[in-house]
């Protein structure tokens, strides 16, 4: 019997950017580092980040929040 339940949700960890790399044209390699990075999974397949840069011009972070009806934006000021 297989487990269907849909894994459970990390809340967003913030991390320190320490090194960009320009891989390609269209690819940067980015390296962070962080307390919050302790406890991720490194030997699960698929293990994987998202990130979520802030508004260049108002330096505004806006994370995606979902709700019963629809995906809505969360704001957070430096």
């Amino acid at each position: 019997m297989s487990d269907n339940r849909a894994p459970q949700r990390v809340p967003p960890r913030l991390l320190e950017c320490v090194r960009t790399a320009q891989i390609s044209k269209n690819l940067i390699r980015v390296t962070v580092t962080g307390e919050s990075l302790k406890g991720f999974p490194t030997d699960k397949k698929g293990a994987h980040i998202k990130l979520f840069f802030a508004n260049r011009k108002t330096e505004t972070l806006t994370l995606p929040r979902s709700t019963v009806t629809a995906l809505s934006g969360l704001s957070i000021n430096p």
